[in-house]
Formats: C-alpha cells, structure tokens, sequence
C-alpha cells in the first residue's frame, strides 16, 4: 500500500520569534500550525501531525492515527478523508459513546485492529440479522419462508456483495467510492440512511428486495431495522412507512441491536433466557 501524507508543524512561533528579532525591520510575525483535517476534504490538501499508525480499510483506503491531534482518520480509495474516532483529547474516557467523542486512548488501540476477517465476520452477522428480521415479517404476514428463498443459502456472504454492488446502493456510496462492508458501517452514521438487501428465490424471477434503515443508537449499538418488502409487490412493515398500494404496514418495529466491539466487530446479543 503507497500512502503519502503531509506532516504539519505543530508550532513556528519561537523560531519566527528568533528570525524576526534579527530582521533589520523589527517586525515579528508568529505562525501556528494549520488547522484540523476537515472531514470529506481530499486527503492530499490536509495536514496530519504526529502519525503513528496505518491500516488498510480493505477497500482501497486506510486508516491513520494521529498522535499529535488525538484523532483517527480514514482516507477512502478517492482520496477523500474524514474523522472517524477521538475528540481531541488524550486519555481513557469514551467507553459507550460515539467514537468521536472518545479519547485517543480509549478509541485508537482497539479500532486500528480492523482485518479483512472483522469485514468478512461482520458480513455474516449481518446477513443473518437480515434473514431473522425478514423472516419474522414473513411470518407476521403469514408467507412461506421457503418458497420466498428466506435461508441461509438466500441469504448468503454472496447475496450481501451483490446487494453492496447493486445500483439502488450507489448514493450511499458515491460514484468513486469503494463499495465494503466497512464503508457501509461508517455511513451508518447517517440517520437517514436505507441500505437495499437483495436475494433470490425459487418462486421469483427477478430477486427480490427488502430495504432497511441503519443506524447507531446513542450508546454505540447498530440497529437495522426493516422497512419494507418487495416481494416483488411493495410489502410496508415499519409504521413509519405507512400504507402502500393499499397495504398496511405492522404495527410494531421490526428491527435488531447489533453490539459494536471494541476491535470494530458486530456481536448479536444473546437471547434472553
């Protein structure tokens, strides 16, 4: 991996002190460093101080920690960057909150482990929490799961990257964009963002679809939650959908709380006993 960065000065003032002490003109003139990186600027025009870890997303970017600024930023395969965990701040505080709120400590030496086995784990849990809330609708609506090709061979780790590919996810992810698992998870932090999940059935000639809204709690879980069905006809389930062609949506929320781990993997919560 190539990865290039501009390394800022922290602080000029006492050597332009020093110069302009010595200028004939006795006029002194104090810098201080540039300002924070500035979230969806292009990498190349930022200024990263103090960096002292790199990791790759895998999806064409990485990810970099700044010892100087307390902060970790993610550069995407286009060049773009953006804040992705720490305040500011150094120290242990943040357990439970968002990552941008969370000291460097507490944020940096966990979420740097990132792997190409966290991204291909958590595409699973996904894909299985997708099929239970799918399944749970179905039942509620009284339709055959398997004639519909809700399973585990439906919904599969290849039914999740055509649904990552597929053109009715493009404005999640940009046109230049890599489309993963990763930047996904990332974009969650969008309260208004609805991710298409797609699987083929036995009884469908085109497969078929289900639309679910992402997104992180205040306390840091991921919930997904159902929204609607095209089976290929437009099933509503979520009451904030409401009535489509006629059809009532549920009367309950359809959705799933997904633990976010400090290494960044997602851990379904045990049942209750």
């Amino acid at each position: 991996m190539n990865a290039s960065f501009r390394i800022g000065p922290a602080l000029l003032s006492f050597a332009l002190l020093t110069l302009g002490g010595l200028a004939q003109s006795s006029i002194i003139t104090t810098y201080v460093g540039p300002q924070l990186p500035i979230n969806g600027a292009q990498a190349t025009t930022q200024f990263i101080d103090g960096t002292n870890s790199v990791a790759s997303d895998d999806a064409g970017g990485f990810y970099v920690a700044s010892n100087c600024q307390n902060r970790m930023y993610r550069v995407a395969a286009d060049g773009a960057q953006s804040l992705i965990a720490g305040s500011g701040a150094y120290g242990f505080r943040g357990d439970g909150g968002p990552a941008t709120s969370a000291s460097r400590l507490q944020s940096f030496r966990e979420m740097s482990k990132m792997s190409t086995n966290a991204d291909a784990d958590n595409k699973q849990v996904l894909v299985d929490t997708f099929r239970n809330l799918v399944r749970y609708a179905l039942l509620k609506t009284n339709r055959d799961l398997v004639k519909l090709g809700v399973t585990p061979s439906g919904f599969s780790l290849e039914a999740m990257d055509e649904s990552l590919a597929a053109r009715a996810n493009a404005g999640i992810f940009g046109e230049r964009s890599a489309r993963s698992l990763t930047r996904l998870l990332e974009k969650a932090h969008d309260p208004s963002l609805t991710f298409h999940f797609y699987w083929k059935a036995p009884s469908a000639r085109e497969p078929l679809e289900a639309a679910f809204a992402l997104s992180y709690e205040p306390a840091g879980d991921l919930k997904a939650r159902l929204l609607w069905l095209g089976l290929p006809e437009r099933v509503p389930i979520s009451p904030r959908v409401g009535v489509i062609d006629g059809r009532k949506p549920l009367e309950e929320a359809v959705f799933e709380l997904l633990r976010v781990l400090k290494d960044g993997r997602l851990a379904p919560y045990p049942p209750p006993r």
